[in-house]
Parts: C-alpha cells; structure tokens; sequence
C-alpha cells in the first residue's frame, strides 16, 4: 500500500497539474485533501503494483484511495495519481481513514506498507 504524508498546507501559481495548493490543514474535504495530495511525486515501479494509496498528515490517516492508474513521469521524474476517493464502509476506508499512520515518520514522504488489503492485478 502506497502511503504519501502531506506537509503543511501551502498556495502557489497555478501549476502544470492544475493546482494552486498542496498539503493538508484540518477542515479540508475528502475531495480538497484529495486534490492538494495527488500529483507530483517520485513513485517509483513498486507504486504501479498499489492498488491503494493513504495519504497522512500529523500522524494521522486523513485519506484512503483505490488507485485507477498512475502517470509517466513528467520531464521533472514526478507522477500524479488518478483513482477514486474510498468512503465510509469500505474496508480500506473503516480500517484506516482517523486511525495512526501505519508509517513512522520520515524524510520521504512517500513510502510503502504491506497490507492483506493491497495486491494489485
């Protein structure tokens, strides 16, 4: 399972992708934390074997996703996530969404966990 930890909440210049922010603060919607954390990271080959990503933020799981696919790479070696925002009542959901990060804090912010949830086809 692809897990990405979100920083603080920041606004730029509208970028390539589309966004105009990244990151997380409390109060943000599924489809804001969603929209702010999908794009531009370095995934390497062990990302397209993910079938879910879950983003944290302070510790916390604040998101869970069913990944539909990933982009090449863009020039900057970065890719983005396409999949679909998981609700409650979804095992994935209910089993990690307000639980503790299944990852220890780190300095890349993307990283993996086994899970008997995530083997992709």
């Amino acid at each position: 399972m692809l897990t990405i930890t979100l920083g603080l909440y920041q606004t730029f210049p509208t970028d390539e992708y589309g966004r105009s922010a990244a990151g997380w603060h409390a109060g943000m919607t599924d489809e804001e934390i969603w929209e702010a954390g999908r794009g531009r990271w370095r995934l390497g080959p062990r990302a397209d074997r993910e079938r879910y990503a879950l983003f944290t933020a302070r510790g916390t799981v604040v998101l869970a996703v069913e990944i539909d696919s990933i982009s090449d790479a863009h020039p900057d070696g970065r890719r983005t996530l396409d999949g679909s925002i998981l609700k409650p009542g979804d095992p994935v959901h209910d089993a990690y969404v307000g639980g503790v990060s299944p990852v220890e804090k780190g300095q890349n912010p993307v990283r993996y966990v086994d899970s008997p949830f995530d083997t992709a086809v």
